[in-house]
């Protein structure tokens, strides 16, 4: 599959639950991975609410069949809601 984006939100209530930067990595096999990169290069810049959806632009489109994602920061606790984009 292509990706293009990927978006994120933090807890689902009101509680003060989300991760404020994360790093993406990608794997077509399982076995070998890569980085991806957006705007601010490696480390993605997340939520600065529960709430609000956040959405980071790929700089290139990634193809991958696996996708990790590593929190950096957080608040409270580390809470993500995540969606990929084609």
């Amino acid at each position: 599959m292509n990706l293009s984006a990927i978006g994120t939100k933090g807890r689902y209530d009101d509680s003060k639950q989300y991760v404020t930067e994360y790093e993406v990595f990608y794997s077509r096999d399982n076995q070998k991975w890569m980085q991806a990169s957006g705007e601010n290069g490696t480390i993605f810049i997340g939520n600065y609410d529960e709430q609000t959806e956040v959405r980071n632009e790929f700089n290139r489109p990634i193809r991958c069949r696996y996708v990790k994602i590593k929190p950096l920061e957080w608040v409270e606790y580390i809470t993500m809601r995540v969606e990929l984009y084609k």
